[in-house]
């Protein structure tokens, strides 16, 4: 005879969150954000934000999925503190370029886009387009370490009107016979060695001695070895504070694998520069998951790998028994998943979450190991997200939240939408839709084992404008919510809430109600 469960399948929106008492110090300016993204033994003689973990400073992972997750949005999060999981619905190459994107697009000194002398100015029209670069260093051979012999940018050239010319012939350069340059090559390069490892210098040398926006370093030969774009030093400036960086001062970025191609695309992504790795798959408590997680820490035993999804406490110690720095919770709480509704599979996102949790603090208690928890789904609000983190969650992944942004791989379009009161308006919008739906098969097969049916949806969400300028605004209204609940932190939230389940009355009274409201 089967079991019934004697928790009820709860959702975040049917929790309240209960204030405590609040410290006079604990504002929005002070509510500490960040959190764990691998498992931890504990150290009490440590704070709880400084322990040895894989940290993000906000606690939001971009979903991997088609129409959220590329290296543009890659680099928007981690500008934020966050974390984008590049989608492995996609070819191992294709996966691993957005992840050298990510990392190559880092404010500060990197690696430059190399063109060759010799290279048609179409190919570079479709390089920059490609990059979103607008000045490249040539090098004699087209390499990276190669002797520079030149510069070129976009306002040197017109794919259309110079398309029968080359690099060469555009490029800025020392060569006094180029009547046609206004600038030479000499105000963009200068030694390595001058500048060292000082941002602040190369920033200070752009702007004070070269006058220029972009400054190639080389070594006592010519040879590159660095680049610095002023773009890319004013963004680092704006995000001192909450940009996610490795020890080479690079953006961060998680890639997603499956359970099929795993042992041919994890080592082509980790060579990309992937920080973190997350196993992909709609149920992953079977035995594919199993040999994934075992065969990903024997051979790469110091890379961080989330393993997913489960809803209940067996699931967590499956996990964690194979090898999981951090599980990830979820099945059916996407707004375009339809797994729940067509198969009856799953339980609702706020006692999945809770009962983990419930299951991963015994386990602490037992070990002195945190093993950190990715909520994935089920956020239809930024309240829900307070409640997660209540219920025990540490980060929370987001799909839908991500598409409406700018810097998703998706297109902008206008829809016409139906209003309450009858009638249509026009709307931004961009495309959204689910890794199971028919879409997404057209893209890939074997994820869920599901060649047969579909266990998602597509549609549209709300366009809302550039990353970076609104995300900011969100995170700010979160931790307006735990501080005016008195919670101070993540681990706060975890340790000390207090919630309470409401009723359809009290889901009721909580909203604006029996007023006459004038349009």
């Amino acid at each position: 005879m089967g079991t019934i469960l004697p928790e009820l399948s709860t959702v975040y929106s049917e929790y309240l969150l209960v204030p405590q008492r609040k410290k006079i110090d604990c504002t929005p300016e002070t509510v500490d954000l960040s959190a764990p993204l691998r498992a931890f033994n504990y150290d009490p003689a440590k704070s709880w934000g400084d322990q040895d973990s894989f940290w993000l400073n906000t606690p939001f992972m971009v979903a991997a999925m088609q129409a959220t997750s590329d290296h543009e949005m890659g680099i928007a999060t981690a500008r934020e503190g966050c974390i984008t999981t590049i989608n492995c619905s996609r070819s191992i190459e294709s996966e691993a370029e957005a992840i050298e994107k990510t990392k190559r697009s880092r404010g500060g000194f990197v690696v430059p886009q190399v063109l060759n002398p010799e290279m048609p100015i179409p190919e570079v029209a479709k390089i920059s387009q490609q990059t979103g670069y607008d000045r490249f260093p040539v090098t004699e051979d087209g390499t990276s370490n190669g002797r520079v012999v030149g510069l070129l940018t976009t306002d040197f050239y017109d794919e259309h009107t110079h398309a029968q010319l080359r690099v060469k012939d555009r490029m800025i350069t020392n060569d006094p016979n180029a009547k046609w340059q206004y600038e030479t090559l000499s105000r963009h390069v200068t030694l390595d060695s001058e500048i060292g490892d000082d941002l602040s210098s190369a920033n200070r040398f752009m702007r004070e001695e070269s006058r220029t926006r972009m400054l190639i370093l080389v070594d006592g030969n010519g040879n590159l070895r660095r680049a610095v774009f002023m773009k890319d030093v004013d963004e680092h400036n704006r995000h001192r504070k909450t940009e996610l960086i490795d020890e080479q001062k690079r953006y961060k970025v998680a890639a997603a694998v499956n359970t099929r191609d795993f042992k041919k695309r994890v080592p082509a992504i980790i060579k990309a520069g992937a920080d973190l790795l997350v196993i992909d798959a709609s149920q992953g408590h079977d035995e594919w998951q199993e040999e994934t997680l075992r065969w990903i820490r024997k051979k790469y035993a110091d890379v961080p790998v989330i393993s997913g999804n489960y809803v209940t406490p067996d699931g967590f110690d499956f996990a964690v028994r194979n090898g999981a720095h951090a599980v990830k919770v979820g099945i059916g709480p996407g707004s375009i998943c339809t797994t729940r509704e067509r198969l009856r599979l799953g339980l609702g996102q706020a006692t999945a979450v809770k009962m983990i949790a419930d299951r991963r603090d015994q386990y602490f208690l037992a070990t002195g190991i945190h093993v950190p928890i990715i909520a994935d789904g089920g956020v239809v609000n930024l309240s829900d997200i307070t409640i997660a983190f209540a219920l025990g969650a540490d980060v929370v992944m987001m799909g839908r939240f991500f598409a409406g942004y700018h810097e998703s791989p998706t297109e902008l379009e206008t829809i016409d939408v139906e209003a309450k009161q009858g009638g249509k308006f026009p709307m931004l919008a961009k495309p959204y839709w689910g890794e199971g739906s028919e879409r997404a098969k057209r893209w890939r097969t074997g994820r869920y084992d599901q060649n047969e049916i579909s266990e998602g949806i597509e549609g549209y969400v709300p366009y809302k404008g550039m990353l970076n300028d609104n995300l900011p605004k969100d995170i700010r209204e979160l931790k307006i919510a735990m501080a005016r609940g008195g919670y101070a932190s993540i681990r706060d939230l975890q340790k000390h809430a207090k919630y309470a389940q409401q009723t359809e009355g009290s889901m009721r009274e909580g909203s604006p109600h029996d007023i006459f409201r004038v349009k």
